[in-house]
């Protein structure tokens, strides 16, 4: 019958639906996570840009709520 077929649809078009659009959705009940990484947001090819955008950090980090640093040894020897 029709209520049996919309029975057995329904929860496979809400989980298509949240598949599809929960990062749309979820922003109607908290706020969007912001994310920084160093070697994606700092200009890496150009030293005036990288200056700048090393200088901005202070900036970012006083904003942010929480702070989460994953590091390796390998980190610190980077040359910038």
């Amino acid at each position: 019958t029709r209520t049996t077929v919309l029975a057995s649809l329904l929860p496979q078009l809400v989980f298509v639906f949240f598949l599809c659009f929960w990062q749309r959705v979820s922003g109607f009940f908290r706020r969007p996570r912001v994310v920084f990484l160093d070697k994606l947001c700092v200009a890496q090819h150009n030293l005036e840009l990288k200056a700048q955008g090393i200088w901005g950090l202070a900036s970012f980090v006083d904003h942010s709520e929480e702070l989460i640093i994953l590091w390796s040894s390998r980190y610190f020897a980077r040359l910038w």
